[in-house]
């Protein structure tokens, strides 16, 4: 990755650097919008809250550890 760069101007770098900041803002929001619709579908099915708590907990540590989607919950 970034080989071709060397032959790109300054404008052309500054379009790839806008496009490429757009598409992450997307993944990224993506993400969040997967995580609270699972958070909620947790609460759906648990009613306890400190059950919630920390299932939300081990969540945002898989996330942060990029471990989220080696993890499957039935």
């Amino acid at each position: 990755m970034g080989e071709d760069l060397d032959s790109l101007n300054i404008k052309e770098l500054q379009n790839l650097e806008h496009q490429i900041d757009s598409a992450l803002k997307h993944v990224r929001s993506r993400k969040n919008q997967l995580m609270y619709e699972s958070i909620s579908e947790l609460q759906k099915k648990v009613r306890n809250p400190w059950l919630i708590l920390f299932l939300f907990f081990i969540f945002c540590v898989l996330l942060a550890t990029g471990r989220l989607f080696d993890v499957v919950i039935v």
